[in-house]
């Protein structure tokens, strides 16, 4: 690829390679991931409500896919949430696109669950690189998204699709866990519920003051 042509990809997609700049990662790397910017009357004609400029994030099912929005100076105290997602969707479980078919069935790689698809594409990026898999880095959208009290879902079907007996799993929530009881709650209960089907949770924690979410740290 010329350099013309980095240039001219770079500015189509700049929120994504600002993005990944920000993590201090190769700018081209985000690329695997399948995101890529979207303006707001593009992210309104695909029925999301309230939209702006931001990075579509694809999930395996497109309708369950989010946007990050870039919202600045005013519209990000009038505007609630930090990302979008069609109305009258599920919680879904994200998961790279760069893991291997068929991964939810094997128990010799242990998942690492966390909060935002960010998180769940830095832990691949830099864990697993281009060789075979050390993790399956997977993400809810919110703590208590693996399950759906709104629509009396327990557990979400994506959680339930995967194979828990047995498997190592690691749970990397933010490090407010430790001072937010409804984080702390959400994370106790997800212990629970994946103990109960069989896995064997251990749960991350690291320095808050050296960051908060496992993508920055």
């Amino acid at each position: 690829m010329s350099a013309q042509d980095v240039e001219q990809k770079e500015a189509v997609n700049v929120l994504c390679v600002n993005r990944w700049r920000e993590y201090g990662l190769d700018d081209e790397s985000w690329e695997k991931y399948g995101i890529r910017d979207v303006s707001a009357d593009v992210a309104g004609n695909m029925g999301f409500s309230n939209p702006a400029d931001g990075i579509y994030i694809p999930y395996p099912r497109d309708k369950d896919s989010r946007i990050r929005w870039h919202r600045t100076g005013f519209a990000v105290q009038t505007v609630a949430g930090k990302y979008g997602q069609r109305q009258n969707t599920l919680p879904a479980l994200y998961y790279p696109p760069t893991l291997p078919q068929g991964w939810e069935q094997r128990v010799d790689v242990p998942v690492l669950i966390t909060e935002g698809e960010f998180k769940a594409m830095i832990v691949d990026h830099l864990v697993n690189g281009e060789g075979s898999p050390r993790v399956f880095p997977v993400a809810v959208s919110g703590v208590f998204n693996w399950q759906s009290k709104k629509h009396g879902i327990e557990v979400i079907e994506d959680v339930k699709a995967i194979k828990w007996l047995g498997r190592q799993v690691l749970l990397a929530f933010d490090m407010d866990q430790n001072t937010n009881c409804m984080v702390s709650l959400a994370l106790q209960r997800l212990v629970n519920k994946l103990g109960e089907f069989g896995a064997q949770c251990r749960v991350l924690q690291w320095p808050v003051e050296e960051d908060k979410g496992i993508d920055d740290y």
